[in-house]
């Protein structure tokens, strides 16, 4: 059920992992290219988990199993802080 799921992002190990939270079980998403993810989201309809990378500057997402891993937005820093300077989807 959609409603037991959770989602963690660690930022030490480059990680997400998701799970169900009664019983809690985690189990690692594998990602093809995560340096520090932070805010996640899930996507019920789609099953797609999205998340943003604090070092890429990204907004990525991908099927709960990592296929599809994709950039939906990349941001650029100027003046310390984020605009939106391209917006593209890259298959990875």
């Amino acid at each position: 059920m959609a409603d037991d799921l959770i989602f963690v992002t660690d930022l030490v190990e480059a990680k997400i992992w998701s799970g169900t939270v009664n019983p809690l079980s985690l189990v690692e998403v594998p990602q093809l290219t995560v340096s520090e993810p932070t805010a996640i989201d899930y996507d019920p309809v789609d099953e797609r988990i999205y998340w943003t990378d604090r070092e890429l500057h990204t907004i990525n997402r991908a099927y709960m199993n990592g296929s599809s891993q994709e950039v939906v937005i990349e941001l650029s820093i100027s003046s310390g802080s984020y605009n939106f300077t391209h917006f593209y989807i890259r298959e990875c």
